[in-house]
């Protein structure tokens, strides 16, 4: 489906919704919108990680505990 299918679709659902469907449609837009920035702050916090060095490979990590 293309982005202005999509566009259109809800655009109609909106308009021939009740009550009780557009606060569903607005829970679930805002509980996405929460779990995207904590994905977004994962990534960043990722990418700090890498860049400084941090982050270490599996094969390091089973040396270390003695499992390889």
């Amino acid at each position: 489906m293309s982005k202005k299918n999509l566009k259109e679709k809800l655009a109609q659902y909106i308009l021939d919704a009740d009550e009780n469907a557009l606060n569903y449609l607005n829970e679930a837009a805002v509980k996405y919108d929460e779990h995207q920035k904590i994905l977004d702050k994962m990534i960043e916090e990722g990418e700090e990680d890498i860049a400084a060095g941090r982050i270490v490979s599996h094969e390091e990590v089973m040396k270390s505990l003695g499992l390889r």
